[in-house]
């Protein structure tokens, strides 16, 4: 058995547009969320690209540029590093 992510069909990829006013910290919390939750799911390697390439197709749908999408997720996993953890405690 596989676990996967259900994706509303409906206005999932709606988030703060990139073009809009708000503060920078707002418009990436949405992303932030999701790739911060990704590695506590039992995702198989594959179903993970796939969560990660739709995560891009609503960055693009909201005018984020790529490079915005991809900075989160390396600090993130920089954050989640063995060796930044070992320093927590």
């Amino acid at each position: 058995m596989e676990i996967d992510i259900f994706i509303k069909l409906t206005t999932t990829d709606t988030i703060i547009n990139d073009w809009s006013n708000h503060p920078t910290e707002h418009k990436l919390a949405a992303y932030r969320y999701y790739i911060e939750g990704m590695p506590s799911l039992p995702l198989t390697n594959d179903r993970r690209l796939i969560e990660w390439k739709t995560l891009q197709q609503i960055a693009r749908n909201n005018s984020v540029p790529k490079k915005k999408c991809n900075k989160v997720k390396t600090t993130n996993s920089a954050q989640n590093s063995p060796t930044k953890q070992g320093r927590r405690h």
